[in-house]
């Protein structure tokens, strides 16, 4: 079972991150670099934030609705978007 305070802890602390690096890819001001940077963080913000972002909300809904109350097949597939997100949005990403 999936400890959702915990989870929901990482994940805040892995949004934040990303924002902080996103903010100081957006800062860049290089003609040669803007471009690159600009891309890279809003790639981050697609590829990372958002997941995490959905996760959150997931997460906020259980707490809302309770987990006992929710249907098993809801409680499986929204336990794998948290654990996705856990995954994918502290670390490793293969292109």
């Amino acid at each position: 079972m999936l400890d959702y305070e915990s989870a929901n802890t990482q994940l805040l602390q892995m949004k934040q991150m990303h924002c902080d690096v996103c903010k100081y890819l957006e800062e860049i001001d290089s003609d040669f670099h803007d471009n690159a940077a600009k891309t890279l963080a809003s790639r981050i913000e697609i590829i990372l934030i958002k997941p995490i972002e959905k996760a959150l909300r997931i997460i906020e809904e259980i707490e809302l609705i309770g987990r006992d109350n929710l249907p098993r097949d809801i409680s499986l597939r929204w336990n794998q978007e948290i654990s996705k997100a856990l995954s994918f949005g502290g670390v490793k990403i293969d292109f």
